[in-house]
Parts: structure tokens; C-alpha cells; sequence
């Protein structure tokens, strides 16, 4: 069976009350994960399946055996409307958490009469008088946008609200969210999680300092300078085992962070006081609830040094469209650290309820006037500013990805002829795990001889990295909140040492043998890289390539990622290595000579040599024992082979940051792009300058219901792009099509009740365009 992962990563724009139908669109993709969750679930579980993540299971049951098609959501990046929903589909995704009750919280809360601040009975007597001329001037500057009478009438009261004050309240929005998450931890259980085991999932919510936050920036004349920047990147994660354990920062006791992270990247200016943590605080405070992620938020988050309570009442964050309303690029710099297990399909999914925005708002003739060049300048441009340098990025990124295959594949024929001269071929006797490590030995030798001169920069870079990584370990297991050990001196002390070895390249190899991390990763994952590859070339020749064995043999491998990973982390050291780390500190802070010694404990602790013996014994007793012989010469050739390979491409991915070397193709989720129903629909929230939605329910209603509708089109295309056309052909997208629309009806039809006929029309366009009886 062709095992394929999807990997989406999430963009979400901002829009103002267009988080209704981002909401929407998140609450399907949802759906879609669940489905293929409960694929891989037990048997049993599939039948519990609601609403259209039914349709999406027998989708993919549909697919089998040919094609075991997993989707995963790993990355999702938010600003402003789209920040709150990327808050809640990670908490989803993390816990497998429902969004069901977040729909009456976003038609019933998200309400300029729930949302404002009262004005003073002065105020509202005073502002009454003025009504006839507010209407005439409203009516005036909005014609059309207003004439549905309940639209007018919260305008209207809206206009009479407090002037010069912001208002909306930041504290109400802050306790719904609040609410929000404690009915979603209420349904579901931490303990569970829509993340595969050995997934991670990351979350970046973008914010705007106010004041903003210095940056050293080392130059030539003057040596250094100081630059102000007001972007601030607010980074969540969970990482699930393979044996399911969870670290989650989106479980219950990061919920405060996590609703401060939205308060603050949705607090559009002028219309929310600018958040800051000390509100948070009151707000907890006032509902007797603690906050035990209070301390990482400010300092790991937003980078607080010094006093954390004064920081907490004087640092100020608005809305994060003011710096980033389109969140490409945190998205784009976490995909080099998104390594491959499988066979992987990398989808950027971005969202994007305007699409026309731009196009409208330099509509007309003529010069701008007055106050329209400055509301433009100051929130309209900043918050569409083009996404084409990204986009450029993933096109070159794309290119890099198919120049490196193109590399591996011309290397192909003479690393296997280099193998086989290593490797002993006895199909009888499969190599003994002492004999699989002697290939692996012999095959560093022949990789090192054949390289010549290259080699050398190859061996240099290698030794650089695990030196930078060494040193940050040793000053992380050394510093102190007072004392921070200096990573650079460390760097290097351990330079001289390489340097002065008595007897080249002895230390060097002991070194790279003791320390590099990242060279096993990489060959674990060349491996299964190649295993992904069988599972394809048996497909297409009919050739039994032992998948079942296979399967076996990768789950082995990935237990062996996990354990060789975190050993970078400091958390993983105490005792011995700790004090021996110390010791190595002292000496590089004095300029003395680093202890032979005092390395050989932590390269103990650090345990590469019992991982390469694991490794070893997995290759020997699944890797050729049990496996077909043409699945047997590529283990060999890709794990025994591997020093050839990354010969040539590791010097090539450091200038990449390529860890994952799949091509990265974007879709886009907007109104725009619905062909299946509604084509070019114009959402209700872009009226009112994007807040329109805020003022009648049934437009609310409206744009939730398309945001869901556009959202299972969108994501019926992205299967369909993944399996390939051959399989996508077998498909009956159509009738899938219209299944997944009169599912989301259904599923809707007694929540949404402003427009008694707004469901009901949608059901029998669906039925005569689809072929329903």
C-alpha cells in the first residue's frame, strides 16, 4: 500500500469581523483531520464520525488499499481575526478538542452590542439629538451597506457610543475566549491529540509592540547599532511521542497565554485598548484563576528582561496586521525544520476572506483626499501588503527541492556500485550487526578517500555545527538568570582543541563521532526516505516490496529519531555532565585548555555510540533479514551508502535550511475560488470597512456558513492534488462535492436562523446541481 502524508500549513489573514468566516473555513479543515484520524484509529471508531467528516472518511476509506492517504496539520500562522482562529483550531488539533459550541460564541458575541463599551447617559442624550444628521451622513458615506434595518439601527447606536475612547472591550472579548477554551477542554480530554504520534504542531500568532523591543546589530563603523522593531512572533508548540506522550503548550494551564495572544493580535487600533499582560491578570484575578505560564509568556514570548510585573503593566500590543497581516513567513522559515518520515505532500493553505480588497480600495478616480491618504497609510496599506516576496521564496525553495533530488538520483548508480563493493551479498546469511557497523566504517573511509580536497570543506562544516551546538549546550547547562556563559568563547576553546590534536585526525573523528547529532538524523531519514520510495516503485512495477516489513522497519527507525533528537536539550542533563559542562566553561571564559575528560562525560551522556549499535542491530535483523532482496539493496545502499550522499548534499542544505526536501505547493481558500457553489460570492463582513459583519447576525450567519462551504471544496481539491491524477481520476468528485455540501447544511440548519431561507435555498441549489433526489 502507497503511503502518502499531507502536511498543511495554515495561513490566516486578518479581516475584522471576517473571523466569522475564517471561522468557518478552520471549523472544516477540522473536519478534515478528524476523518483521517479516525482512519487510522481502531476499528469502531470510523462509525462515530458526524456531520462532514463522514464524507471525508469514506473518502479516504475509498482510496485503500491502494493509497493510505494521511493528512496532518504541523504549522499554522494568524494575524488579527485569523491569529484568534489559529489559536483555537491548534488547541483543537493538539487535545482533539471540538469547535462546535465556538459557533453561537462567534453569532451571538461577535456583536457590536456585545462587543461595545456603554457610553454615559450624558453622552447618549447628547449624541440622540445629533441623530437625524448621523443618519444622513451614514446613509451618505455607506448607502446600500446600511439600508437593511437592523444594520442601521446598531450604526447608529454604535456612532452614539463613546467618542475618542475605544469601543470595544478588550476584558469581554478576553473572557469569551476564556469560556471559549474551558467549553472546549469540558468536551474533550487533554490526553488525546489529532497529531500522529511523532508529530510536532506549531503555532504563530504575530502581535505589535507598541513601544517595540531593541536589537544589537553588529556592524562594521560603528561596531554596533541599535534598531527598534515592533513585530513580535508569539510561538506555540506540541510535540507528541511515538509512544503518545504530549508537551503541549496548548493544554489547559496555557490557556491564559494563549487568550492574551489573541486579545493582543486582534486589538485593532482605535477600536480595543491596547492589551497588556497586567489586564490579563486582573481578568484571572478576578475569576480566581492562576496562570502558570505567566513567566515563559513574558520571557521566552515576549522577550521581557527585568521586572516582569512592571513589564507587565507598561508594555502595550496591538493588533498584528499593523507589522504582518498576511503571516507567510514564520510558516516559510519552520518548513527547513519539518524533516520527511514518509512520503510527503507539502501543502500551504492560505486563507484569505478579501481577496479584493486591494482592488477596491484604490477604486475611483482622482487624487486621494485628506483623511482617505491617512486612514490608508495608517491600517488599509499596512494591512494588505503583498505576499510576492514569499511567494518567490517557495517558488525558489521548489526549484532547490527538485535540483537536490536531481543530484541524489545522478549520484544513484555510482554510490551503489561503491556499495556493493562494501557490502557483502549473501542472501543465505544476512550481515551480522558487527558487520553492518564495519560497512557503515568502511564506507566513511571510501567517501573520505574518494572526496579528496572536497572533503575537507565538507569535514569543516560539520565540525562547525556540532561546535555551535556543543557550546550552546555547554553554556545552557552552565548559565544562571545572573550569569550567562559566553557561547562564542566556548566555540572557540574547542576550536584550539580540534586544532592541537597530537595525532590527526584522531580528535576529530572522536568528535564528530561523539557529538554529531545531526549526521544520524540524517541518515535515518535518507533511509526512510528511500523506504517511501519502494512502497511507490512496487506499486508501479507489481513487484512485492515487502510493505508490512517495511512498515515494521520505519517504525524502528522512528523510535530511533526520537531518542537521538532532544539531545541538544539541556533538560535531558544532570549531575555529572552538568558539573563536567562547568569545568569546560571555566576553562573557555580564562582562555585555558578544555579538559579531554570533561568532554568525555557529556559525549557519555549524550549516548550517540549506543544509538549507532541500535541503529546497526535494526538494519541487520530488519533490514536485510527480513526484507525482499530488492528492498534489501536499497536499506544497504541508502543506510551504508549514506556517507557518499550526504558527501554531496550537506554542503548544499546548509545554505538551504532544506531539511525537508519536498516541493511546497500553495492553495489558497478565499470566495473567490468556490466553483462548486456560489462562484465569486461577496461576503457580508467586507462591508462597513470589514466590520460589517459586527452589525447583523445574518450576515454573520452568512459568511460562517461559505467560510465552511468554501473551505470542503478547497479541501476536495487538495486530496485530489495529493493521491495524483491517475488515482483522483477513479474519483467522483462531483457527487463527493455535493455529499460534503447537504452534509454542512444539515449540520447547520437549526443554528442558523437570522435568514429563515438561507440554507434551505443553498439545499435545493446543491440537490439540482449535483443530481440529489
Amino acid at each position: 500500500m502507497k503511503q502518502i502524508e499531507v502536511r498543511l500549513a495554515v495561513v490566516l489573514y486578518g479581516g475584522v469581523s471576517l473571523a466569522v468566516y475564517i471561522h468557518g473555513v478552520t471549523r472544516e479543515i477540522l473536519n478534515l483531520i478528524r476523518a483521517s484520524k479516525l482512519l487510522h484509529a481502531e476499528a469502531g471508531a470510523a462509525s462515530e464520525a458526524p456531520d462532514s467528516t463522514a464524507v471525508y472518511l469514506d473518502l479516504l476509506k475509498s482510496l485503500e488499499p491502494d493509497i493510505d492517504l494521511r493528512i496532518v496539520i504541523d504549522l499554522i500562522s494568524g494575524a488579527s481575526a485569523g491569529g484568534i482562529n489559529g489559536v483555537m483550531l491548534a488547541r483543537a488539533l493538539a487535545h482533539d478538542l471540538p469547535l462546535d459550541s465556538h459557533r453561537e460564541l462567534w453569532l451571538a458575541n461577535a456583536d457590536v452590542s456585545q462587543l461595545s463599551e456603554p457610553a454615559s447617559l450624558v453622552s447618549r442624550t447628547l449624541k440622540a439629538s445629533l441623530a437625524p444628521l448621523i443618519d444622513r451622513v451614514l446613509i451618505r458615506r455607506f448607502g446600500p451597506q446600511i439600508a437593511d434595518p437592523e444594520t442601521l439601527s446598531k450604526v447608529r447606536r454604535f456612532v452614539q457610543a463613546r467618542w475618542f475612547t475605544p469601543p470595544f472591550s478588550g476584558r469581554r472579548f478576553a473572557g469569551w475566549m476564556l469560556d471559549a477554551c474551558d467549553g472546549m477542554d469540558a468536551a474533550g480530554s487533554a490526553s488525546t491529540s489529532l497529531l500522529p504520534p511523532g508529530h510536532r504542531l506549531d503555532l504563530f500568532v504575530t502581535v505589535t509592540d507598541y513601544r517595540g523591543h531593541r536589537h544589537s546589530i553588529a556592524l562594521h563603523d560603528p561596531p554596533v547599532v541599535e534598531e527598534t522593531e515592533h513585530r513580535r512572533i508569539l510561538a506555540f508548540t506540541c510535540r507528541r511521542a511515538l509512544s503518545g506522550e504530549m508537551q503541549s503548550e496548548f493544554g489547559p494551564g496555557h490557556v491564559p497565554s494563549l487568550v492574551f495572544a489573541s486579545r493582543a493580535t486582534a486589538c485593532f487600533p482605535g477600536a480595543f485598548m491596547p492589551a497588556t499582560v497586567a489586564e490579563m491578570d486582573s481578568i484571572l484575578a478576578e475569576r480566581g484563576r492562576a496562570w502558570p505560564a505567566r513567566t515563559a509568556l513574558l520571557t521566552d514570548k515576549l522577550g521581557v528582561e527585568g521586572d516582569l510585573d512592571q513589564a507587565a503593566a507598561n508594555r502595550y500590543f496591538i493588533d498584528g496586521s499593523v507589522v504582518m497581516n498576511k503571516p507567510f513567513s514564520p510558516v516559510i522559515h519552520a518548513l527547513g525544520d519539518r524533516p520527511a518520515s514518509r512520503e510527503v505532500v507539502r501543502r500551504i493553505i492560505y486563507v484569505d476572506p478579501n481577496p479584493r480588497a486591494e482592488s477596491r480600495q484604490r477604486s475611483g478616480d482622482g487624487p486621494p483626499g485628506f483623511f482617505r491618504t491617512i486612514l490608508a497609510s495608517l491600517a488599509v496599506i499596512p494591512r494588505n501588503e503583498p505576499i510576492a516576496d514569499d511567494l518567490l521564496g517557495i517558488e525558489a525553495w521548489n526549484r532547490r527541492a527538485k535540483r537536490m533530488a536531481e543530484i541524489i538520483n545522478a549520484a544513484d548508480p555510482e554510490v551503489e556500485r561503491l556499495v556493493d563493493d562494501i557490502v557483502r551479498a549473501d542472501p543465505e546469511n544476512p550481515p551480522t550487526i558487527a558487520e553492518v557497523g564495519r560497512f557503515r566504517s568502511a564506507a566513511n573511509e571510501a567517501a573520505h578517500r574518494g572526496a579528496g580536497y572536497a572533503y575537507l570543506s565538507y569535514q569543516k562544516l560539520k565540525l562547525r555545527g556540532v561546535c555551535d551546538q556543543l557550546s550552546k549546550l555547554v553554556a545552557a547547562l552552565t548559565s544562571t538568570p545572573r550569569t550567562q556563559a559566553n557561547v562564542d568563547a566556548l566555540a572557540s576553546a574547542f576550536d584550539r582543541w580540534l586544532a592541537e590534536d597530537p595525532a590527526p585526525p584522531a580528535r576529530t573523528i572522536r568528535f564528530l563521532r561523539g557529538f554529531d547529532v545531526e549526521f544520524r538524523l540524517r541518515r535515518v531519514r535518507f533511509v526512510i526516505r528511500r523506504l517511501n520510495e519502494l512502497y511507490r516503485s512496487g506499486t508501479e512495477s507489481g513487484v512485492d516490496v515487502g510493505s508490512a516489513a517495511i512498515d515494521d522497519l520505519k517504525g524502528a527507525l522512528y523510535e530511533a529519531i526520537e531518542r537521538a533528537a532532544p539531545r541538544w536539550d539541556p533538560k535531558l542533563y544532570r549531575g555529572a555532565p552538568v558539573e563536567a559542562a562547568g569545568r569546560l566553561a571555566s576553562a573557555a571564559a580564562a582562555g585555558r585548555e578544555i579538559d579531554d575528560a570533561d568532554l568525555a562525560v557529556i559525549e557519555e551522556a549524550m549516548g550517540l555510540i549506543p544509538i549507532d549499535h541500535t541503529l546497526d542491530e535494526i538494519i541487520s535483523v530488519m533490514g536485510f533479514a527480513f526484507l525482499p532482496p530488492v528492498a534489501r539493496r536499497a536499506v544497504a545502499k541508502a543506510y551504508v551508502g549514506f556517507a557518499f550522499f550526504d558527501l554531496i548534499t550537506f554542503p548544499i542544505l546548509q545554505w538551504t535550511d532544506m531539511d525537508e526536501i519536498n516541493e511546497v505547493l500553495v492553495d489558497r481558500i478565499s470566495p473567490d475560488d468556490a466553483d462548486g457553489l456560489g462562484a465569486g460570492i461577496t461576503l457580508r463582513g467586507t462591508s462597513l470597512m470589514s466590520f460589517g459583519a459586527f452589525f447583523n447576525r445574518a450576515w454573520r450567519e452568512h459568511d460562517f456558513l461559505w467560510g465552511r462551504l468554501n473551505a470542503a471544496e478547497r479541501c476536495l481539491d487538495v486530496i485530489a492534488s495529493a493521491i495524483g491524477p491517475r488515482a483522483a481520476a477513479k474519483l467522483d468528485t462531483e457527487r463527493l462535492r455535493g455529499r460534503l455540501f447537504l452534509a454542512i447544511l444539515d449540520s447547520e440548519e437549526a443554528h442558523l436562523n437570522a435568514d429563515p431561507t438561507l440554507v434551505s435555498r443553498l439545499r435545493t441549489e446543491v440537490m439540482a446541481r449535483y443530481g440529489f433526489e
